[in-house]
C-alpha cells in the first residue's frame, strides 16, 4: 500500500489549489506544447506565418497576463472585455444571416415594414405551436415549409428570435453583425 502511494505521488506533476495532487502534465505544459507545435508547423511551411504569429502572440500574452485575470479567448482576440463571448457573436451572425435569407427568399417583394411584421408573426406562431416538437427532430425531418424551416434554423443557433425593432436593424444593415 505504501509503495502504491509513493508511486502515485511520484507520478503527480502539480498540486491544485486544494492541495490535492493531480496526475499528468500541468496545463501550462500543455499550453507550451501547443505553442511549440504552432512554431514547428509555421517553420515547416504547414501553417501561414501570420496565423502562427497571431497564435503565438496570444499564448504569450495569456502566459504573461493570466494572473491578472486575462483568459485565453481574450488573449487571442476572440472576445472583448465587456463584450459577448465569441461563440455568442458567431451564433448571432448565423441567426441574422438566416433571417436575411428568409427575408430574401420569401418577403423581398414586400415593403420592409410589412415583411418585418410577417416574419415576426411567423416566428411567434412557430415558437408557440411547433418549436418544442421540432427541437428534438433532425433538420431533415422538419416541416417542408421553407419559411418555417428557416425559423427553426434561426432558433437552433441558440439565440432568441429578435423582435420587430431588432428585425428592422438586421434587415436594414446587412453588415451590422
Amino acid at each position: 500500500m505504501a509503495n502504491e502511494v509513493a508511486t502515485q505521488t511520484a507520478s503527480c506533476r502539480h498540486i491544485c489549489k486544494m492541495g490535492v495532487a493531480m496526475p499528468g502534465p500541468r496545463p501550462i505544459d500543455r499550453l507550451l506544447q501547443v505553442r511549440d507545435a504552432v512554431e514547428s508547423l509555421a517553420a515547416a511551411g504547414l501553417m501561414p506565418a501570420d496565423l502562427a504569429e497571431w497564435f503565438i502572440e496570444g499564448i504569450d500574452e495569456f502566459l504573461n497576463e493570466a494572473a491578472s485575470g486575462l483568459d485565453l479567448a481574450r488573449a487571442l482576440g476572440l472576445s472583448k472585455r465587456g463584450g459577448c463571448a465569441w461563440r455568442h457573436e458567431e451564433a448571432l451572425r448565423q441567426r441574422n444571416g438566416i433571417i436575411r435569407d428568409l427575408h430574401e427568399q420569401y418577403y423581398s417583394s414586400q415593403p420592409l415594414p410589412d415583411a418585418i411584421k410577417a416574419i415576426h408573426l411567423l416566428a411567434i406562431r412557430y415558437q408557440a405551436a411547433s418549436a418544442r416538437r421540432d427541437a428534438a427532430k433532425a433538420e431533415a425531418d422538419l416541416v417542408a415549409d421553407g419559411r418555417r424551416r428557416l425559423i427553426a434554423a434561426a432558433l437552433r443557433t441558440g439565440r432568441p428570435f429578435p423582435g420587430p425593432k431588432q428585425l428592422r436593424t438586421i434587415l436594414r444593415n446587412p453588415m451590422a453583425d
